[in-house]
């Protein structure tokens, strides 16, 4: 028998070695498909988790419309709009009393809405290296300095330029700083529904 074996291994001859090479790149295929898989799971686990995680952060409204935060920036900013709004509204009618040229005040108009515009992305990533009391109290100090200094300048054209531009400056802060916040404090959806909220204290701003 072991002559019979013999010489059938020998008339069926060796395994040619592309056989061997092909089986294994099949080899190391295959466990490279399982590695990737198992990376897609990881991750996909990865991105469960993090969504899940993100979504526990939200507070319900009804909890968070009984925490006393909510009405503290509501306040705040509402009398922190005052200067900016009342600006808005009389900067043509003010600068005119000592400026006599109607095409001048039309320009100091474009340029605050243009800072108004870019005031929202500069706070917003204020806010994102600074906490809020930092980034709001400078831009407080700004409203403040324009206050008590924009009757004594108001005859001279560039820096009346200037501190309308800035007064539209910090008035597009608010609007970019509280949605920020209230994500940060209820989460991205309840807060959201909190600024919503908040907003509707923005009215009497320009009334006062």
């Amino acid at each position: 028998t072991a002559k019979n074996y013999s010489q059938e291994s020998q008339a069926s001859g060796p395994i040619p070695n592309g056989q061997n090479v092909e089986s294994k790149s099949d080899n190391t295929s295959i466990s490279k498909s399982k590695v990737v898989s198992n990376d897609k799971n990881k991750a996909e686990v990865v991105e469960n988790t993090s969504k899940a995680s993100s979504d526990s952060e939200d507070i319900p409204l009804k909890e968070a419309m009984k925490d006393i935060r909510v009405y503290i920036i509501a306040a705040t900013i509402s009398i922190s709009m005052i200067q900016g709004t009342l600006l808005g509204f009389i900067f043509k009618n003010y600068g005119l009393q000592s400026i006599a040229d109607d095409a001048f005040i039309t320009i100091v108009g474009t340029v605050g809405a243009i800072f108004n515009g870019i005031s929202r992305v500069f706070w917003s990533a204020l806010l994102d290296k600074y906490p809020f009391k930092i980034s709001f109290t400078y831009l407080l100090l700004i409203q403040i300095t324009i206050g008590f200094t924009i009757d004594s300048i108001k005859s001279i054209k560039g820096l009346y330029l200037i501190w309308i531009a800035l007064s539209y400056f910090c008035l597009g802060g608010h609007f970019s700083m509280t949605p920020t916040l209230c994500a940060k404090m209820f989460g991205s959806q309840t807060g959201a529904q909190i600024y919503g909220i908040i907003f509707l204290f923005f009215i009497p701003a320009p009334l006062v």
